[in-house]
């Protein structure tokens, strides 16, 4: 052993979902037909228009870390469809946008932890992270 690697490091395994992911590249490369959903990346180029407005943020400034849940713009847009499609009224501060599932979860989970949740409050919790099973 490489005296310079403690002795732990050789506990550690891989992740769920990076062996999920080899897994689906692998199959790929022996020819199956795979629709590899496991990184939470797509199998497809980005869309022009996708590319486009990501260039326009950058040009805006707009590329560094969000508010945690979410910038303002974006939960008034979902407010707003929420309204339009669903005929659902939230105030925008009722609406928490994440970008992954961990930061998400923990977000929405711990005021719960510090008392009962308000009332006529929902919170659902989907199992897609790799933090453990499912």
């Amino acid at each position: 052993m490489n005296r310079f690697i403690p002795a732990c490091v050789s506990n550690i395994c891989v992740s769920p979902s990076t062996a999920a992911t080899q897994r689906a590249r692998d199959l790929k490369a022996a020819g199956r037909d795979i629709v590899d959903m496991t990184a939470g990346e797509p199998d497809f180029d980005t869309p022009e228009n996708v590319r486009a407005d990501g260039k326009a943020a950058i040009d805006r400034n707009e590329a560094h870390y969000t508010p945690v849940n979410g910038t303002p713009r974006l939960r008034e847009a979902i407010r707003d469809d929420f309204k339009r499609r669903l005929g659902l009224d939230y105030a925008s501060d009722e609406i928490c946008v994440g970008g992954g599932p961990s930061r998400s979860c923990f977000s929405r989970s711990w005021p719960m932890s510090t008392g009962p949740p308000r009332a006529g409050s929902i919170s659902m919790f989907i199992p897609i992270s790799s933090l453990g099973p499912a």
